[in-house]
């Protein structure tokens, strides 16, 4: 069972879907029942969720209404543009073609742009072709079990027609107007929303919540259209929208009559405007509403019934053939509660969260605790899942009764528990509150990890939030920025974080690597006179990684930068391996060490990748000049030196920025701390190799740094094979003599 709950977990890390990865495990971990249902359970599911039209009746449009220009073409670099954003985890259509056949059609076929341009643009242009292409609207139907009981309808579309429709939206919204208390889609909705509602609470307002009986899927087509028109959309842009409702499929129905693809960017839009006279309608009669997408929320004066609010709602419902399912719905009337957007709320609930959100990291902990992955992937799902669970809270605390400062230390309990957590899972216990701070929070460019906690960004989230609700759009990055100006800079040391915070599958001994490199411990010797078997030199921390009988560690830190390098050059400038040892050859079984060649403005380049301490790195960089200049050209010979924390000499970031814009300085910052790891972790295992080897297949144990034979009995000589004599006579005599104690007489660190 656990074994294949790991293997369900890493396939989704693999394709970055961490918050499918998360959900796996937290149903593992309250033991939540998988529920099987039959093909024909589906069908009957998916007809009742998806009713036949009411063909409902609207007036004729207004005389007057201002009919809009054409859309604008679609252009080759938009489509990319959106291609390249598409998640590795978005689930695909019924063609089954993925966001990564995409992006390999965008870089390996040079002319799938302008076909995907061509077909878009006549499809916009020209609506009746959409019967030449049905099986483009055809969706995978999917019915997935609510833990609250019933099924969740998804529909998954194909992935040529989510590129179609995100191109169409940027359009759409340039024509229509969206109310303003549909926080959908604004920058900071739900801040917006949340916050305007929490204003209201405080007024001593009553909140209701509505609970429309599948929205999305019963909302009828000739609502879509009149609401459309009414708005005075483009003809060509109605006439493709009505051929698309009409077109849609799946292999539970041929046609359906009702409903849109909640996850279709323009499907969601033309919903949202479908609700703009229920919004306008509701609020002339003296409700305040705040709507985010499908959840509609009224506040009301506490005298007026919830049930007559709802009936009122009701009745501007039914024109877009939707229906409430009362049942569901909520108020805060009679000490009841609400939860809208995450959020619950009561008349007698604190503005602040902290404290129900410190419940629930604690059992997020819980779960990464009891979760059978490795310390990488929970740290991931710390970060990127687990945190953005809670803190996300100052964003929307509002009070304006209170001082807002006033709740600053009521998330420390949370901080805390997550910089706890970080540090029993990455073994650094010792560190104190302010060095956990630090190291957790602080930029990955100054060694520390960027996790953003609520107490910590107190301040900056509410100032976030201050800006929102006045107006402002997209300055928390900058904020963010301010903040982490703030921290304190760490002149050297490895940014690891750069590594860490990636997807690239790191093994536990790979991650402790990378926290040891970056608290510098990996140099220290140990107090001790102890050996090396091999090469007779005296033990150190990292031994196994420095023994000159351990080559090849320098290969394999160097080739797995240079390939990666490789990768991410733009294939428009051809790059290619190649060695000057072996006549430039690209054959790679040939190469050793290889750098990389390429093409810019016509004319060749090369490109060397080394390590260098601080003392030599200016000689480094000459010496790949000198290596190559007489082959291309002192002016075309890039080396790209890199030093052992991370960082890269900054002659070799000036010529990148120049010639290669592609390769960025966080880019290289990651793969070099990955590589130090990988290399570390191969020349461990490797160095046991060649212990064991030379002991003549002697099973060597390291434990608590004492080397100890396990099966030795009596006095054997353990002699070094072939090869191996340069050890010299030492280790020899010195295993001969301990051999009576069923050891070797010798320690290092493991």
């Amino acid at each position: 069972m656990l074994r294949k709950l790991r293997t369900a977990v890493s396939r989704e890390f693999a394709l970055q879907s961490i918050g499918k990865a998360y959900q796996r495990l937290e149903d593992h971990y309250d033991k939540v029942p998988r529920v099987y249902i039959s093909e024909q359970e589906q069908r009957e599911e998916f007809k009742r969720k998806h009713p036949d039209s009411k063909n409902l009746q609207f007036p004729p449009l207004p005389t007057g209404i201002a009919m809009q220009e054409q859309m604008d073409p679609i252009t080759e670099d938009e489509i990319k543009s959106i291609i390249l954003r598409i998640k590795k985890g978005k689930s695909s259509g019924d063609d089954g073609l993925t966001g990564s056949h995409l992006k390999y059609l965008v870089y390996q076929h040079e002319h799938f742009l302008k076909i995907l341009e061509f077909f878009f643009n006549q499809l916009l242009s020209n609506p009746a072709h959409l019967q030449d292409c049905k099986q483009l609207f055809r969706f995978r139907a999917i019915l997935l079990p609510k833990k609250s009981g019933g099924l969740r309808p998804v529909s998954c579309e194909s992935m040529i027609l989510a590129v179609f429709s995100s191109c169409l939206k940027t359009r759409l919204m340039q024509q229509v107007d969206i109310h303003e208390h549909q926080f959908c889609f604004k920058s900071g909705g739900i801040t917006h929303a949340l916050a305007r509602v929490e204003q209201f609470k405080v007024q001593g307002k009553t909140l209701t919540l509505a609970d429309c009986t599948n929205a999305y899927q019963a909302i009828d087509h000739n609502a879509i259209m009149h609401a459309l028109q009414l708005q005075g959309v483009n003809s060509l842009f109605v006439e493709y929208y009505r051929a698309y409702l009409n077109t849609r499929s799946c292999k539970y129905a041929d046609t359906l009559t009702t409903g849109v693809q909640a996850g279709n960017s323009v499907s969601s839009l033309a919903f949202s405007i479908c609700l703009n006279y229920v919004i306008t309608a509701m609020e002339a009669k003296g409700y305040q509403l705040s709507v985010f997408a499908d959840d509609i929320q009224i506040s009301h004066d506490p005298n007026v019934d919830k049930d007559v609010v709802l009936m009122e709602l009701s009745e501007l419902l039914q024109p877009l053939g939707l229906e409430l399912a009362l049942e569901k719905c909520s108020s805060t009337q009679n000490g009841g509660e609400i939860t809208f957007l995450g959020q619950t709320f009561s008349q007698t609930s604190t503005s602040s969260l902290a404290e129900r959100l410190t419940d629930k990291i604690d059992k997020c902990l819980k779960v990464l605790e009891a979760s059978p992955i490795t310390n990488h992937q929970k740290f991931l799902l710390l970060r990127s899942v687990v945190l953005p669970k809670v803190n996300y809270a100052p964003l929307v605390d509002f009070a304006p009764k209170t001082p807002l400062d006033s709740f600053d230390n009521q998330y420390g309990p949370i901080d805390q528990m997550v910089f706890k957590y970080a540090s029993d899972l990455f073994a650094v216990k010792d560190l104190s509150e302010t060095e956990q701070a630090d190291f957790f929070t602080n930029s990955a460019s100054k060694g520390g990890l960027e996790m953003v906690v609520p107490s910590l960004y107190y301040d900056f989230m509410q100032a976030q939030q201050k800006a929102v609700l006045a107006g402002g759009v997209g300055i928390f990055k900058a904020l963010r920025a301010e903040y982490l100006k703030t921290l304190q800079d760490h002149p050297g040391v490895p940014a690891i974080g750069y590594a860490i915070n990636n997807f690239t599958y790191l093994t536990d001994n790979e991650l402790f690597d990378l926290i040891k490199h970056r608290f510098q411990v990996l140099n220290k010797e140990l107090d001790s006179d102890s050996k090396c078997l091999l090469c007779g030199n005296r033990m150190t921390a990292q031994h196994e990684i420095k023994c000159n009988r351990n080559a090849g560690i320098r290969t394999v830190r160097h080739d797995y930068v240079m390939k990666k390098v490789l990768a991410k050059i733009d294939h428009h400038r051809h790059p290619r391996p190649v060695d000057k040892a072996h006549g430039n050859l690209p054959s790679s079984d040939k190469l050793e060490k290889p750098d990389i060649e390429f093409q810019y403005q016509n004319a060749t380049y090369v490109l060397d990748v080394t390590f260098a301490v601080e003392a030599n790195i200016c000689n480094a960089f000459k010496g790949k000049i000198l290596k190559y200049g007489g082959t291309y050209g002192d002016n075309r010979v890039i080396p790209l030196v890199l030093r052992y924390n991370g960082t890269v000499y900054e002659k070799s970031m000036n010529l990148l920025t120049k010639y290669l814009p592609e390769i960025t300085d966080s880019f290289l910052s990651k793969h070099c701390c990955l590589a130090v790891a990988r290399a570390n972790e191969e020349a461990k295992l490797r160095y046991t190799s060649l212990i064991t080897n030379a002991l003549h297949d002697e099973t060597i144990a390291i434990k608590h740094g004492q080397k100890r034979d396990r099966h030795a009995t009596g006095r054997r000589a353990l002699r070094a094979p072939p090869g191996l004599e340069g050890a010299g006579a030492r280790q020899e005599g010195e295993a001969q003599g301990n051999a009576g104690s069923g050891g070797l007489g010798t320690t290092a660190d493991n």
